[in-house]
Order: C-alpha cells, then structure tokens, then sequence
C-alpha cells in the first residue's frame, strides 16, 4: 500500500472545500444556522473564512431555493440537495460529489465555527491510498461532516441514499476510512465545537477571546 506524502494529500489546488449548510435548524426554532451571528459576522461567513486558505474552491451545500442563498455566496458555487423529504448531510455530500472538479473534498457542516485552520493540512496527513475518506475525531467521537473525501465516494453514497441509508456515521460504518483524532486546544476547547442551541451560540461567543 502506497503512503502518500502530507504535502502531496493536503495539497490546496486538490482539494475542493464543502460547506453543509442544508440543515433545517430545529433545536433553533428552524432558524437558519448560516445565518446566526458570531463576533460580528455570520456563521456562514467564518466558516468560509476559515476554509478559504485551505482549499482552491468552495462550494456551499444547500436544501431549497437558490436564491434564497445567491447574496450570501457571491464567489462560491451553490449545490442544491433535491431529495425529498429532506435527507440530511449525506444528500449534500452526494450533490457536491456530482460537481467536484478535484482530487477530494473536504466537508465541514456551518454550525462547527472553530475548526482548526489547518484541518485539511492534518487530515492529508493521513491518506493512505487515495480512496479512503479521512474523518476527523475529537474526545473519542467522530465528526462524519468534518472529512476528506475522495471523488470516488460518488456511487458509494447515491447507492446509499437510494437505500434509504442516511446516516453519515451509519454509511461510514460500512466503508473502509481513516479517523483522526484531535485534541483539545486553548486549556480544554473541542476543536469541532458544534452551535445546536441558542445557548451553544452564546458560549461560542464567549470563546471568541481565546480562538483564532
């Protein structure tokens, strides 16, 4: 089996960023999660700030009309998830794989606002052959939305899907893949810290302080 090197995986001009943005916001009262404030922007804009200098692209992964997103994605492409009913991060996944001009595709959901600015640098890290997604773990849980994923995935996830298999974790399970543990940062601070609750809002924003 064929190591390829950090340097060579983790390059940025093969690999093709992923915002899952698609989520209905129910512990939010079916607020739009991209649209939450943090520090004086929206999630929506830091997560791509913080993916920007990691990949050569970015596309946003959506459920509904377009053009209800069109003014917050000026410079990136917008994917829509046409399946009904809605079906989670692994439709989104599978409607970036139909368009990824690239080698892989990293994938981070909007709600994870502090994930680390080298997070597609450690994940390459990892790659083994090249057709194996690399997930990334923190505090002995994986993050199936915070990945690497290669082009290849496409068939594997439509076959999924058509099976009524929506899961991430579930699909994962059923695949080889590579999980990356990270640890804490800044005295005790989860990396793929997720906003679900009003109350995750406020005390994402009392780490601001701490975290780049």
């Amino acid at each position: 089996m064929t190591v390829v090197s950090r340097s060579e995986a983790a390059e940025v001009g093969k690999i093709t960023g992923l915002i899952l943005a698609g989520g209905r916001g129910a512990r939010m009262g079916l607020r739009n999660k991209a649209m939450l404030p943090l520090g004086g922007e929206i999630l929506l804009a830091r997560v791509r700030r913080r993916l920007a200098s990691q990949v050569s692209g970015i596309m946003v992964a959506v459920h509904g009309d377009v053009s209800d997103w069109a003014p917050l994605c000026a410079g990136c492409s917008v994917v829509v998830d046409e399946r009904q009913p809605r079906q989670g991060p692994l439709a989104g996944l599978e409607t970036a794989l139909r368009h990824v001009p690239n080698d892989w595709l990293l994938s981070v959901p909007v709600d994870v606002p502090f994930f680390p600015l080298d997070l597609a640098w450690r994940l390459g890290g990892e790659c083994r052959d090249g057709r194996q997604p690399i997930v990334a773990m923190s505090r002995g849980r994986m993050h199936p939305t915070v990945a690497l994923w290669p082009g290849g995935m496409l068939g594997a996830v439509t076959a999924a899907l058509d099976r009524n298999q929506r899961g991430l974790n579930d699909f994962l399970r059923q695949i080889p893949h590579v999980r990356v543990e990270f640890p804490d940062e800044y005295g005790g601070f989860d990396p793929f810290f997720n906003i679900n609750t009003l109350q995750d809002l406020e005390e994402a924003a009392c780490w601001l302080e701490f975290l780049p």
